[in-house]
């Protein structure tokens, strides 16, 4: 089974953006003229090493301890420095790679494709241990506490020691046989995990044992096709006090209890690419518009629709803004307070930006397909 679920959505894609042998996959909107306010400026840019070639994987980088490390699908593992991209260590596990690097407590970990769970030391990059894993994963793993939570594409969710990668406990779900391609990583909340299944359920779990406390079912499948009922939730849940954020493909975008599992609010949306919790919940939809929300209430408080199908990232929060990329290689910043753009750049020449950009105020760094890695901030805009 392994690779099994992934290669048929893959599949999916390839036939339903052909159209009697024509793509009908709507362009990307254009960027039009608008007076930005700022300037983007480039501090750094270092490759590192390769890239996704042209599968869907979102290795986001991850910035800790004033590093930036990163992955890519060839097997190159790569730390440099945040203030100046200076490469710190990188090593090539010979090896494909399938998920985003988990940083903390001086150890990095990520997942392979064949399917291997692999723990670095932060400092040097030097194997702490390696262990086999039942299935593929996807998603980044979560380090919190001492463990490492990892979710299988077959919905299966494995929790190791961090120091010895010792098997603690495992919990299993199942998941349906067409899956999306982006997995959404487990999300670790003081003593509870929180496990966004492909089948549209949003499971708690304790953190110590693995035994399920609450499960809600965020979205159903409708439709008469495979394609059609795909409702996973393919974008990481974002928390704030008791109160978690959840969004579905093709189905729902919701509020829930952390406590109790119980909806607080929900309205019909879809999204596989993301969340984020600023002074409101922004969110990317499946056809490239930005939109805001009322944390409490769930209301409408603006959408961005200037983007439409440009592919966007997860959008991320720096400063007063919203940080987006696009897989036309572009990075847009926008107001949180409407969604008006105050800038974009073209990061590079034929590149692609699939994974979420991460931010370390005033930089925000950004991985593109390719494997360039760059860091960036604001200028005001000179008359």
């Amino acid at each position: 089974m392994l690779k099994f679920y992934y290669h048929l959505f893959l599949c999916f894609l390839l036939t339903a953006c052909a159209g009697l042998g024509d793509d009908n996959t709507p362009p990307p909107a254009a960027l039009t003229p608008y007076p930005f306010q700022f300037r983007p400026v480039l501090l750094w840019s270092v490759g590192t090493g390769g890239g996704i070639d042209k599968d869907y994987l979102r290795l986001d980088p991850v910035i800790k301890d004033s590093q930036v490390f990163v992955t890519n699908k060839s097997g190159y593992v790569s730390s440099v420095m945040l203030k100046d991209g200076h490469r710190r260590w990188q090593i090539n596990l010979k090896r494909q790679i399938s998920s985003a690097p988990a940083v903390d407590a001086g150890v990095v970990v990520l997942a392979t494709m064949q399917p291997q769970l692999i723990a670095l030391k932060a400092d040097k990059g030097d194997l702490l241990w390696q262990i086999a894993l039942p299935n593929q994963v996807l998603a980044s793993p979560t380090i919190s506490q001492g463990r490492v939570v990892v979710k299988t594409v077959d919905g299966q969710v494995l929790a190791f020691a961090l120091s010895t990668g010792k098997l603690l406990w495992h919990y299993s779900h199942g998941a349906p046989t067409l899956i999306l391609p982006p997995n959404s990583a487990p999300q670790i909340i003081g003593d509870k995990v929180l496990i966004g299944f492909s089948d549209g359920t949003l499971s708690a779990l304790r953190l110590h044992n693995g035994s399920l406390l609450w499960e809600r079912t965020i979205a159903f499948p409708k439709g008469v096709t495979q394609a059609a009922q795909l409702v996973g939730i393919a974008a990481n849940p974002v928390f704030s006090g008791d109160t978690i954020y959840v969004v579905t493909y093709q189905g729902q975008l919701a509020a829930i209890a952390l406590q109790t599992g119980q909806t607080q609010w929900q309205r019909p949306f879809s999204s596989s690419s993301g969340l984020a919790l600023g002074k409101n919940l922004f969110i990317s939809d499946s056809d490239g518009g930005l939109w805001a929300f009322n944390r409490v209430t769930g209301q409408l408080l603006w959408k961005n629709q200037r983007l439409q199908h440009r592919g966007l990232t997860a959008p991320v929060i720096m400063g007063d803004d919203l940080v987006v990329g696009d897989q036309e290689g572009y990075l847009h910043w926008l107001s949180q307070a409407d969604g008006h753009p105050l800038a974009n750049v073209h990061v590079h020449n034929n590149a692609s930006i699939l994974a979420a950009p991460r931010v370390a105020y005033p930089l925000v760094c950004v991985l593109t397909q390719q494997g360039g890695l760059s860091a960036w901030t604001l200028a005001p805009m000179t008359l």
